[in-house]
């Protein structure tokens, strides 16, 4: 089977997630339009970002990994994309922890965090940076991978990459700070995606 992501364009730096994804063939049948975007060298970003509405100002991609994130962004959007992320290997990518960004409170029109929630030190502490640095009426677009569950509860993974299960679409919805209102989601089984626009 053709692997999920396209690992020389979109996961160079993230190995062990690639293949912790390219184990799990249920992602591959509960999500088939990420697939078949995939598949045509899309990088997940586009993909989550098509859930919401054209953007009309400069947006921010959390953990973007390297710049084909934000070039392809740039070219879907005709707007400027800046990125964060632990390690910079563009001039757009500003080295900072999603927890604690280094931008004015409502700077971006959009703020992509697509496969990043996880691996945050504190969620509700990258949500609420989220939730400073877009502007009103700007939207939030999240993507995480996710082990169903009931429990309602964000859950810390005892090890691994990941570092939080949300569990379940409710509790992601839940966990998002009061000025951020979901208006598009889609709950893929082993990946959630979100789209919230602030208040």
């Amino acid at each position: 089977m053709r692997s999920l992501y396209d690992i020389s364009a979109c996961m160079t730096e993230h190995r062990h997630e690639v293949l912790q994804i390219q184990r799990d063939s249920s992602i591959a049948k509960s999500a088939g339009e990420i697939v078949a975007l995939k598949a045509a060298g899309t990088c997940r970003a586009v993909a989550l970002v098509r859930l919401g509405s054209p953007v009309h100002g400069k947006a921010l991609d959390v953990v973007c990994r390297t710049s084909v994130e934000l070039d392809q962004l740039e070219a879907l959007w005709n707007v400027e994309v800046q990125g964060v992320d632990l390690f910079s290997t563009d001039d757009r990518i500003v080295v900072a922890d999603m927890g604690s960004m280094p931008f004015d409170d409502a700077q971006f029109q959009a703020v992509v965090s697509c496969h990043s929630l996880e691996h945050s030190f504190d969620p509700f502490e990258a949500l609420a940076e989220f939730a400073r640095v877009l502007a009103p009426k700007g939207q939030l677009f999240i993507e995480i991978p996710c082990q169903p569950n009931r429990l309602g509860v964000v859950t810390r993974y005892p090890s691994g990459a990941d570092r939080w299960n949300f569990g379940s679409l409710g509790t992601l919805k839940a966990a998002l700070p009061k000025s951020l209102t979901p208006v598009n989601w889609k709950d893929h089984g082993a990946i959630l995606q979100l789209v919230a626009v602030k208040s």
